[in-house]
């Protein structure tokens, strides 16, 4: 397909292919992997699936972990609230705070 003043060449790291006219230098046709207008294989769609499928099962792992979390840290914050509102009813007002407390 190339003539004598035309050169192909496909780039060792990204697999572009490119068509070069050698009197000019011009680049005449460009081939970037994967935008051929291809179909992607099933194969390829499947794993895609399943690594979305795997990555939102850890998702919802890590989420349900923080909102036991969240659950449990609610608990004792409650927990610590209702004590320290039994020992103020229990203890009773002591009237003047201690000397050096500024208001």
């Amino acid at each position: 397909m190339t003539s004598r003043k035309d050169v192909e060449t496909k780039c060792p790291h990204c697999g572009t292919r490119l068509l070069v006219d050698v009197a000019t230098g011009q680049v005449l046709r460009k081939e970037v992997p994967g935008s051929s207008g291809e179909k992607p294989k099933a194969e390829h769609f499947d794993e895609a699936v399943r690594q979305r499928g795997e990555r939102n099962r850890q998702l919802d792992d890590v989420f349900g972990g923080a909102v036991e979390e969240e659950a449990q840290k609610k608990k004792r914050l409650e927990e610590a609230f209702e004590k320290a509102k039994k020992r103020a009813a229990e203890g009773g007002d002591e009237g003047q705070p201690p000397p050096g407390f500024n208001w």
